[in-house]
């Protein structure tokens, strides 16, 4: 049997479609929460839903931050309502997450509502990877070559290492095994998604140097991070650009619909 065979329906999927505390670019100029925003013609979590159940790895998908009734105000988020399950979100994404995953022990894959170019067959290819063996926790990432190649205007954050830049792509495995420490792990990488080099700080000074001079590369940093969380946690490479691409800002917004406009483009002619 190959790897794929055995990833489907194996998965236990949670889309983050809250606001965060304060509100967002999509509140201020939409009026709107970022997920139900009109992207391409549907709220922006309707295209993440259906990267999801297109992919085939996912036994069942629920929803963080985005009720029934919301759900169905929307047609092209109607049909979602009978299938999807809502979970209540907390005032912050890693509480939401930590309450998710604790006390579970089903693999979890963890991806967000602005992240509308997502691929199935980038979900499937994190996913064959995401092994309960090698780890307790995945992160899908990026290298910064990719992305620029493909968005070279888009401003993304990185974190640098000896190889090179790598950016998040929103993709995040729990394999079940240890959900309070996953739970643990999420929140202490969360709080330092924007400055990575926090983190990095708190593993010592001599780590911090070598990683402001690139001199560590992505598989010993995330070593290092495993040992001091307590959880085994491992990046997981994709070649996909757009699995980079999460809308975090107006522009942001303008470049992915236009993105995605030309990819249906394509797909039609």
């Amino acid at each position: 049997m190959n790897s794929g065979a055995r990833e489907i329906r194996r998965w236990t999927a949670l889309v983050l479609a809250g606001t965060r505390p304060g509100g967002d670019w999509a509140t201020r100029e939409h009026g709107a929460p970022k997920a139900l925003v009109e992207f391409c013609g549907r709220p922006m979590l309707a295209w993440v839903l259906e990267a999801l159940e297109k992919s085939g790895v996912c036994r069942e998908i629920f929803v963080a931050g985005v009720d029934e009734d919301e759900l169905r105000k929307h047609p092209s988020l109607a049909p979602w309502a009978a299938s999807i399950r809502c979970f209540p979100a907390a005032e912050t994404p890693s509480t939401t997450v930590a309450e998710f995953l604790e006390g579970r022990n089903e693999p979890v894959l963890l991806t967000t509502a602005d992240h509308p170019l997502l691929r199935p067959e980038t979900i499937r290819y994190f996913c064959e990877r995401a092994r309960g063996d090698e780890a307790q926790v995945f992160v899908g990432v990026v290298p910064e070559t990719i992305v620029a190649r493909a968005f070279p205007a888009a401003k993304r954050t990185y974190a640098r290492f000896r190889e090179g830049g790598f950016s998040g792509a929103n993709l995040f495995a729990f394999t079940g095994t240890g959900g309070g420490a996953a739970a643990r792990a999420w929140r202490e990488v969360e709080r330092y998604r924007k400055q990575p080099w926090k983190l990095v700080r708190a593993l010592g000074l001599f780590v911090l140097v070598r990683f402001l001079l690139h001199r560590i590369s992505l598989a010993e940093m995330a070593s290092l991070v495993s040992c001091r969380i307590g959880v085994q946690i491992r990046p997981v490479p994709l070649c996909d650009p757009e699995a980079a691409f999460d809308v975090d800002t107006q522009e942001d917004f303008a470049l992915a619909e236009k993105v995605l406009g030309e990819r249906l483009a394509r797909a039609q002619a």
